[in-house]
C-alpha cells in the first residue's frame, strides 16, 4: 500500500497482501504456509475482536527491530530495509477518505470513535521469514459462559501514537522467533521483561540485547549469533541481569502444581515462562511418539471455572487454582494468547507415561503434545518466600479446623469446607480493596494503619465462594522467619467458630511446632478481639 499511511477493509485477503507487504523476500507460499498468519486471521475475525478496519503505517521504526538491525543486519551483504510497518486494527469502519478528512480538520468525535474501537498493532518486519515483530493486541473478553471466566492479569496499557492520535491498547507485547538474534527462549524472555518492567521498574531489552545478557558468561559450543536456542542456567543469568531473582519449579507430571504457580503468581500480573517438551502424536501407535524438542512459552492469562473446587490440589487443601481448565500463552510459534488446555491425555514414550497439555496447535496438521517441564518465574529480588511454604502452613491451619469438625457436632459447625484463595500481591492493592469494604463488612481501621511490606501472601478463605478472612504473609521476609503478619476477618460469626475450634484443639501448637509462623497465627487467633 502506497504513502505513508493507508486505510483498508479488514480481510483474509487484504490482511495477507500486507502481511506480503513490498519486501524482496517475503512470498506468499511462505507466509501462508506458517501457523501465524492463519492464527492472527482467526483471532483477529474472532468475536471477541471484530477487527473492521486496518490502517497501515509505512516506514515505521521499530525499536526493537533497530537493534537488532544494528547489531546483526546491517552488516549483511544483502540491502535489509531498516523501516518496518505497522499494521493497526480497529473494530468499526471507516474508509480512507473519511481518516483523511479527520486528519484535515480535527473532529473529537471520531478520534473518540477511534480510541474506543482500536484492538491493537502488529509491526511487520523486512525479513525473509521471521517477518512478525512487536504485537499488542487486545486480550479475549473475560467474560465467557456464566460457570467460566479468563482472567489477563498481565497487560499492561501501551500507548501508541498514530498521526497525533493518542491510542491505548491492553496487552503485553508479543513478537515471532528470530532465529539470527534469538530463539523461543529469548522471545519468552522479552515478552515476560515488557510485563515485569512495570511492575518492577526495571529497563526493557531488546532481543539482541537478551541474548548478549544470557550468553555472555556461559562458554558456547555454538556461536551466539546466529542464535540456536538458550538453556535454562543462560535462560536464569538474562534475568538475574535485570536485578531480578529466577525461580524455577519443576511441574514435570505434576498438574497441581502447575495450576497453583500460575493462578498465584500470575494472578499479581507477574508472567510466567513454562518449558515444554514436544511430542510428534502423528506417528500411529502411542509407543511411537517421537521427541521433536525443547521449547518455551510465556502464559499470559487462565481460564477459571467459578463454583466450588472439587478436586484437592494440596494436602487436603480445596483450592480455587484447581478450577482451572486452560491457560493462554504467548507462544512464538503460533501468536499471542494462543490457548493451552489442561489437561489432556497422557502420551506414551520410553520412560513412561507423561502428563501433556492440547496447544492450539493441534488445530492444524502439526499434532503436537506439549509436555510442562519446568516454570520459571522472574521475581523481584525481595520476594523470598515461596508459595510453597505459605501452602504448608495453610494445609496446617485448614486440617486442625476439618480435624475439630471431624470430632465436635454442632449444627453451629459449617456443612462444607473451606476453599482457599492463595495470590502473592502488595501492600497498597491490599488495602485499597479493604478500604473499599470497610463499613459495609466491618471496621478495618487498624489493618489500615498498619506498617507492613510491599509484598504480600494473601490465603483467602472462602465458605460458600464468600470470603470468611484472609491470612497475611510477608513475603519479604527469610524462610526460617516468622512470616506471618495478621488475619483480616470478613465474616465475624464463622470467624468465631474457626478460632474456637483451633483455640480449643488440644495439639495444635504441635502440628504448628515445626513451622516459624505458627506460633504467630495461635498467638493471633487468641488475641483476637474484634
Amino acid at each position: 500500500m502506497d504513502g505513508p499511511i493507508g486505510v483498508c477493509k479488514y480481510s483474509k485477503e487484504n490482511l495477507l497482501k500486507l502481511f506480503q507487504g513490498d519486501a524482496k523476500t517475503a512470498s506468499k507460499e511462505m507466509i501462508t504456509k506458517k501457523t501465524h498468519f492463519e492464527y492472527f486471521n482467526e483471532y483477529l475475525k474472532s468475536n471477541d475482536m471484530g477487527a473492521k478496519t486496518i490502517v497501515v503505517e509505512n516506514n515505521y521504526i521499530d525499536r526493537d527491530f533497530l537493534e537488532d538491525f544494528s547489531a546483526y543486519y546491517v552488516r549483511c551483504f544483502t540491502n535489509y530495509n531498516r523501516t518496518c510497518s505497522r499494521l493497526h486494527f480497529f473494530s468499526n469502519q471507516f474508509l480512507q477518505d473519511e481518516f483523511d478528512a479527520f486528519l484535515e480538520k480535527y473532529d473529537p468525535k471520531f478520534e473518540k470513535i477511534l480510541k474506543a474501537n482500536y484492538l491493537g498493532f502488529i509491526v511487520l518486519k523486512p525479513l525473509p521469514q521471521t517477518i512478525v515483530g512487536r504485537t499488542c493486541l487486545k486480550t479475549y473478553s473475560e467474560k465467557t459462559k456464566p460457570e467460566d471466566k479468563r482472567v489477563f492479569p498481565i497487560g499492561r496499557d501501551n500507548e501508541v501514537n498514530l498521526c497525533g492520535i493518542n491510542l491505548t491498547v491492553k496487552s503485553l507485547a508479543f513478537q515471532e522467533q528470530d532465529s539470527v538474534v534469538s530463539a523461543c527462549a529469548t522471545s519468552a524472555l522479552w515478552s515476560a521483561f515488557h510485563g515485569t518492567a512495570k511492575l518492577f521498574q526495571h529497563k526493557i531489552l531488546p532481543p539482541v540485547e537478551i541474548t548478549k545478557s544470557a550468553t555472555e558468561h556461559f562458554p558456547l559450543e555454538e556461536r551466539p549469533f546466529p542464535n540456536k536456542g538458550l538453556n535454562i542456567e543462560q535462560m536464569m543469568h538474562a534475568v538475574k541481569e535485570l536485578d531480578m531473582e529466577p525461580l524455577l519449579v519443576n511441574v514435570e507430571n505434576d498438574e497441581y502444581t502447575l495450576r497453583n504457580y500460575i493462578y498465584s503468581y500470575l494472578t499479581y500480573g507477574i508472567p510466567i515462562i513454562l518449558v515444554i517438551d514436544l511430542y510428534d502424536i502423528n506417528n500411529g501407535a502411542e509407543e511411537k511418539n517421537s521427541y521433536e524438542g525443547r521449547h518455551a512459552v510465556v502464559i499470559t492469562g487462565y481460564r477459571l471455572q467459578t463454583g466450588v473446587a472439587k478436586s484437592h490440589s494440596y494436602g487436603n487443601l480445596r483450592l480455587v487454582s484447581s478450577n482451572m481448565t486452560k491457560f493462554y500463552v504467548h507462544d512464538d510459534q503460533i501468536g499471542p494468547f494462543a490457548k493451552m488446555k489442561l489437561y489432556a491425555k497422557k502420551i506414551k514414550i520410553k520412560n513412561g507415561d507423561k502428563e501433556t497439555v492440547e496447544t492450539t496447535a493441534l488445530d492444524t496438521e502439526w499434532k503436537f503434545r506439549a509436555v510442562p517441564i519446568i516454570i520459571l518465574i522472574p521475581l523481584y529480588h525481595k520476594i523470598r518466600i515461596p508459595l510453597e511454604n505459605i501452602l504448608a502452613i495453610v494445609d496446617i491451619f485448614n486440617s486442625i479446623i476439618d480435624d475439630s469438625i471431624e470430632n465436635i457436632e454442632d449444627e453451629m459447625l459449617p456443612a462444607e469446607k473451606f476453599e482457599w484463595d492463595i495470590i502473592l500481591t502488595n501492600i497498597n492493592k491490599l488495602k485499597n480493596e479493604i478500604l473499599s469494604k470497610s463499613g459495609k463488612e466491618g471496621n478495618f481501621k487498624d489493618i489500615l494503619k498498619k506498617n507492613m511490606p510491599r509484598f504480600i501472601w494473601r490465603a483467602t478463605a472462602l465458605y460458600m465462594e464468600k470470603p470468611v478472612m484472609d491470612l497475611l504473609f510477608d513475603a519479604t521476609d527469610i524462610e526460617q522467619g516468622a512470616s506471618f503478619l495478621c488475619g483480616v476477618v470478613y465474616n465475624r460469626d464463622l470467624f468465631s467458630v474457626i478460632r474456637l475450634l483451633i483455640n480449643s484443639h488440644e495439639n495444635a501448637s504441635n502440628h504448628f511446632r515445626k513451622h516459624p509462623s505458627g506460633k504467630a497465627l495461635l498467638g493471633w487467633l487468641k488475641n483476637w478481639s474484634g
